[in-house]
């Protein structure tokens, strides 16, 4: 499944500003992994809880300014509780990432490490972007 995931050149309203170029390469590298595991939890960290496992990630691309990734489901309870949310786009799917944020709020030196997928009520929703399925 397509999925929407972040957009470049736009200030969110967490004040950053992903480049585009910055997002490309960041990109680029994650694509160059194995697939990762796509987790389902509100929690913004590096560790995989093996429970909250609902995809995997086939590939990572840019349509102009939008990144999208493609998400193959899991047969696992998180993915039964929280797939309908995902194809509807009614909840909030990111990326969790390590970078370089300046003072300006422009992210340079980015790492992909994996995806998650946010219950629907967690308020993660950015200004700038509209879910998409």
């Amino acid at each position: 499944m397509k999925v929407f995931i972040a957009r470049a050149d736009v200030v969110n309203s967490n004040g950053r500003l992903y480049p585009k170029e910055t997002l490309e390469k960041a990109i680029e590298e994650f694509n160059n992994k194995e697939k990762t595991f796509v987790t389902y939890d509100n929690e913004q960290q590096f560790n995989i809880n093996l429970s909250k496992i609902c995809a995997v990630t086939e590939k990572m691309w840019m349509e102009d300014n939008d990144v999208f990734v493609e998400l193959t489901k899991i047969d696992t309870p998180a993915a039964k509780e929280i797939w309908s949310s995902i194809e509807s786009g009614t909840t909030p799917v990111r990326s969790i990432s390590t970078g370089y944020i300046d003072d300006n709020g422009k992210v340079t030196d980015l790492t992909i490490s994996h995806v998650n997928v946010y219950a629907p009520e967690t308020k993660v929703s950015w200004d700038d972007i509209k879910f998409r399925p």
